[in-house]
């Protein structure tokens, strides 16, 4: 996949064991956000198959969020509050 150099130079922060534990992606619509956190989610589970990773956002763009993770052969689940509720049912009902 191809970044633009501000996307490169924010995967390679956040991924840099000697930046601060804080990175914050901060820009106007359409200025490669969403590209940018998938490269870098992409690049961490490249290093980490087994981690899981959980992105946190308005419901408004869950359904694009999915699309484009989807898109880049990232496996990814949409999970509103109510199936967030049932997930840690099961869990207690499970380790029960």
């Amino acid at each position: 996949m191809e970044y633009s150099p501000h996307q490169s130079a924010f995967i390679e922060t956040a991924l840099n064991p000697n930046s601060k534990q804080f990175v914050l992606l901060y820009a106007e619509p359409g200025m490669g956000k969403t590209t940018a956190m998938v490269g870098l989610i992409g690049q961490l589970l490249e290093e980490k198959p087994i981690a899981r990773i959980l992105v946190l956002g308005p419901a408004a763009l869950a359904a694009h969020w999915l699309a484009v993770l989807n898109e880049k052969d990232i496996a990814a689940y949409l999970v509103d509050r109510y199936k967030f509720r049932e997930l840690l049912q099961a869990g207690k009902r499970n380790s029960s």
